[in-house]
């Protein structure tokens, strides 16, 4: 079916009846965001009448937020159709608009406009996310890796809806990295005779084969909810993610972004699997055990209008130990913020840059954009550490920090005249902490060694570990039926393990086998 859109001069959008009149209102601020976000002058002037745009009526972003919302948006089927490079027109009622013009404005908001976007709750990856995605796209460009993996694409793909669960996988095949050269074949072919589980554990084995990388690993994840049960007698392993069931907004894995083993290899063969298939071999290490953790972070976290950011402080208290002596106070009180401490004994990161890092990885600076931030990865680190301090201010009063030892005060006079501080971009901070800390909760392992945001549904006593071929850290429990076996969790983000942890595999620490 993908072909009949691909090979097509012109696409035409039917979004359905516009009942409540919102499509004209829609369409003219989809205009006026392109227009306004293009238009370096215009947009300093729309900014200086009002930050937040006051002056466009209310009734023009609710309907924009109702677009966004619309069902045609998340069907699985979809991307095939509106993703191709053919010309598209959107048709909402009787008012139309071009489909690149409401990508543009769309993705405007995601960037320059993202306070606006967050604000007004409008879901702009429902129209982001379908532009062009079946177009074959340089392996070399931005977000090159990602692009042309198969296992990235379903984690698009279960975003959105499917009547039958199998259509999460099937609809993806006509996307061009489900080809593979080297066999001449689709990586799976499509059988509705096959189950819902079958048709899950068979491209988990697959692309674990093909791909060569450990990026499945990185799509299962479990947001802590009830998940109803496959039809059928079979179950899914632990590392088998279930398509059907709903994905954290993001991936910490994002191809190609972090090298945790120090090689994206695998190494993974048929005899990497035992049991019929159900078991996974893969060799690694335990770093450390996850000791303390807390609740799920949600977007209200990152609020300064909400009692949920007191998170932020029970996360940070988790990282600051307790002084040798001290007495168990009758009211527990929140650690203050303070510059006091290293992270892992290294004097030049300070505890305060490793949590923040932990909350709003740097690395994620250069993807978001308001406006992006360029450099090298020394300038960006400490942008993001600035910025992360700048969004501590704005989220609580004077008394959460340290009056000997505030992050908040300007550098000394000899420290600025070496070297500038760099200009904090707060709002670039809390894009990236919304997009990686949200759904996740912050865990310190054994005796504050490393910080790390995990899956909701890690705990205590599971396991911080590194596999030979992850591009990050993962988690690990002890499979609760006893023997050898172990459950795999999820990705994991921890500070001084993302960027070539391969040092571990040769430090005498010997490499185990875990069998998932």
């Amino acid at each position: 079916m993908h072909a009949i859109f691909r090979d097509a001069d012109r696409v035409l959008v039917w979004l359905g009846p516009d009942a409540d009149g919102s499509a004209a209102k829609a369409f003219q601020l989809a205009h006026a965001v392109r227009a306004i976000f293009d238009d370096t002058l215009l947009s300093g002037l729309c900014k200086a009448k009002g930050a937040a745009f006051d002056w466009i009526p209310a009734e023009h972003w609710k309907a924009l937020r109702e677009l966004s919302r619309l069902p045609w948006f998340r069907r699985a089927w979809i991307p095939q159709e509106i993703g191709t490079d053919a010309e598209a027109v959107v048709h909402w009622g009787g008012e139309s608009i071009k489909w690149e013009t409401l990508y543009g404005a769309m993705k405007r908001l995601e960037g320059q406009g993202w306070e606006l976007k967050k604000k007004y709750k409008i879901d702009t990856s429902s129209v982001t996310l379908l532009f062009r995605r079946f177009v074959e796209a340089p392996r070399d460009g931005p977000g090159g890796r990602a692009k042309h993996s198969f296992i990235y694409q379903l984690c698009l793909s279960a975003r959105n809806s499917a009547t039958d669960p199998r259509d999460y996988v099937f609809s993806q095949l006509g996307h061009y990295s489900a080809w593979i050269e080297a066999e001449q074949a689709l990586i799976i072919q499509p059988d509705y005779d096959n189950s819902v589980a079958a048709v899950y554990h068979e491209i988990a084995i697959r692309a674990l084969s093909v791909d060569n990388t450990l990026m499945l690993l990185n799509a299962v994840s479990d947001n802590g909810e009830t998940k109803p049960p496959l039809p059928g007698p079979k179950t899914l392993p632990s590392w088998v993610p279930r398509w059907d069931a709903g994905r954290f907004h993001s991936l910490i894995g994002h191809p190609g972004r972090y090298k945790a083993s120090g090689s994206a290899r695998s190494w993974i063969t048929k005899d990497s699997f035992e049991d019929d298939y159900d078991t996974l071999v893969v060799k690694g290490l335990v770093v450390d055990t996850i000791e303390k953790i807390t609740g799920k972070f949600t977007s209200s976290c990152f609020s300064a209008e909400s009692s949920k950011k007191e998170m932020i402080q029970t996360a940070w208290k988790l990282c600051r130990p307790k002084p040798a002596g001290a007495a168990q106070p009758s009211k527990p009180e929140p650690a203050k913020f303070t510059t006091q401490g290293t992270y892992q004994n290294n004097a030049a990161v300070p505890t305060l840059k490793a949590f923040l890092d932990t909350l709003a990885p740097s690395a994620l600076f250069g993807h978001v954009s308001s406006p992006a931030n360029t450099g090298t990865n020394a300038n960006t680190s400490e942008t993001a550490y600035v910025s992360g301090i700048a969004v501590l201010t704005k989220l609580f009063p004077v008394t959460a920090f340290s009056s000997k030892h505030d992050p908040r005060k300007p550098p000394t006079a000899e420290t600025a005249a070496a070297e500038k501080p760099p200009k904090p971009n707060a709002t670039a901070w809390l894009q990236a902490a919304e997009e990686h800390a949200v759904h996740r909760c912050f865990a310190v392992t054994k005796q504050g060694r490393y910080f790390a945001m995990v899956p909701p549904t890690a705990k205590a006593g599971d396991m911080l570990c590194i596999l030979q071929g992850g591009e990050t850290p993962y988690v690990l429990r002890l499979d609760p039926k006893g023997g050898d076996r172990r459950v795999f969790v999820g990705e994991a983000y921890a500070p001084g393990l993302m960027e070539d942890a391969s040092g571990l595999f040769s430090s005498g620490v010997e490499m185990g086998k875990f069998r998932l």
